[in-house]
């Protein structure tokens, strides 16, 4: 971890990841607590899948610009302007809260979540040229550990705030509350997103610029990433990234991980309503945030077992893992041992995403990194888009959030399973980065 700190820009550069998590989740998770408070059953369960549905579809929308930016603009000036697209929607959001504007702060989930998909590619292409590639596995896993810790407070804080704003103003409350009533009780939760989104503008313009010196490390070994402009994104060029199985395989890993973990957000709120009677958000994002805790424990076993981004020895075991989570946490009904389940269900996924990510990073080339991490974002949305659309309708159907979580499971187990006879053998696979 020190090693990794003492290189040229880590510090902000880390910090920067952990802010821009905190601050996306802390929006978020505020939005989903008064959907949470003012609805129940299937409007809920809807409603959560939408929130999540509009962070992702600027990963679909914006695929093409995306990876053009990637490609073209020097990663931390990409991350410069997302910071500051990011500081103007905070402001935004800060009026609504204060105005009880529930739909118009709803919305800006959007427009937070298409600074994200800029920001995304930007911050994993970076990795790469901040540390060499026997790095690589232990830098994605401090990014990612990071980036869960970010979650984790946005999370809790967010939701502890929330939970006692709200008691404060309609304890002695009995009635059914609205949406504007509840949101115009959390303007100090706005200013606590504005000053996040202050110091993330300080973190990203102390980044320092670096590709140079990456490209001189790059001119030894005949690829000179400076000879000519990076190539744009194009449909044409995903379909040949996602016909490379060094590439397929792994997205289809991250796909099935972040899709079951998108259908499980968005109806476990309601299941632990329904099935244990829990009604406290804080008690519900604190039960969500174990899945944080366990990808940092989950990365740090990556960290210390993996000596190759080559190498994916931990996959199989964060597959067994993530299926026994996902059917056990239907027999349960107390807060306790859903936390337990999913810390193990993060565990799962830290042995899944570190891994895979550095795979796909290793096997793109200096020119192309940001095509490849932009069709890997595609890739992974489209799925986890199609999981939520079809959880939104069966949800409408009528189905039980129980039976959309036993859904859930029996299909990442088919899933799950077909996958780890393919990615077992393409570990230690190198293949030839030239073409990347």
């Amino acid at each position: 971890m020190s090693s990794l700190l003492s290189s040229p820009g880590a510090r902000p550069f880390f910090l920067a990841i952990f802010l821009n998590a905190a601050i996306d989740l802390g929006h978020k998770v505020t939005v989903q607590n008064v959907i949470f408070k003012v609805y129940d059953g299937a409007e809920q369960v809807v409603l959560t899948a939408m929130v999540n549905a509009l962070i992702l579809l600027p990963y679909i929308i914006f695929f093409l610009p995306v990876g053009a930016a990637a490609n073209a603009l020097p990663k931390p000036r990409l991350m410069r302007i997302t910071a500051c697209f990011s500081a103007l929607m905070v402001c935004i959001l800060c009026l609504c809260y204060w105005r009880g504007w529930f739909w118009p702060a709803f919305s800006i989930t959007f427009a937070m979540a298409i600074q994200s998909a800029f920001y995304s590619p930007a911050k994993l292409g970076y990795l790469k040229v901040m540390f060499a590639e026997n790095r690589l596995a232990a830098a994605n896993g401090v990014a990612q550990s990071l980036a869960i810790i970010g979650i984790l407070v946005g999370t809790l804080v967010f939701s502890v705030g929330f939970e006692l704003l709200f008691s404060a103003a309609f304890a002695q409350t009995g009635e059914a509350l609205s949406k504007a009533q509840v949101l115009r009780e959390m303007p100090l939760l706005g200013l606590a997103l504005l000053v996040l989104v202050l110091v993330q503008l300080i973190a990203v313009f102390r980044i320092p610029f670096l590709e140079k010196r990456f490209q001189s490390s790059a001119a030894a070994h005949n690829e000179l990433p400076g000879s000519e402009p990076a190539p744009l994104p194009t449909l044409s060029s995903a379909r040949q990234i996602l016909g490379r199985r060094e590439f397929l395989l792994p997205m289809l890993g991250l796909a099935l991980f972040w899709s079951a973990g998108q259908a499980t957000l968005a109806i476990f709120p309601a299941f632990a309503k329904q099935a244990a009677g829990i009604s406290n958000t804080a008690v519900i994002q604190a039960v969500l945030t174990c899945t944080g805790l366990g990808i940092i424990v989950g990365a740090w076993i990556v960290g210390r077992v993996v000596k190759s981004p080559y190498r994916l020895h931990t996959v199989p075991v964060g597959v067994v893992l993530m299926l026994l989570g996902l059917f056990s946490v239907m027999h349960l009904s107390s807060a306790v041992m859903y936390a337990l389940v999913y810390l193990v269900l993060g565990i799962a996924s830290g042995l899944l995403i570190v891994p895979l990510n550095a795979f796909i990073q290793a096997h793109s080339s200096h020119a192309n990194i940001g095509s490849v991490l932009a069709t890997s974002n595609l890739f992974q949305n489209i799925a986890m888009l199609l999981v939520l659309g079809a959880t939104i309708a069966v949800s409408l159907y009528g189905f039980s959030p129980e039976t959309l979580l036993w859904a859930i499971a029996l299909l990442a187990a088919l899933a799950g399973l077909a996958l780890l006879v393919p990615l077992h053998k393409l570990s230690g696979y190198t293949g030839a980065l030239q073409g990347s």
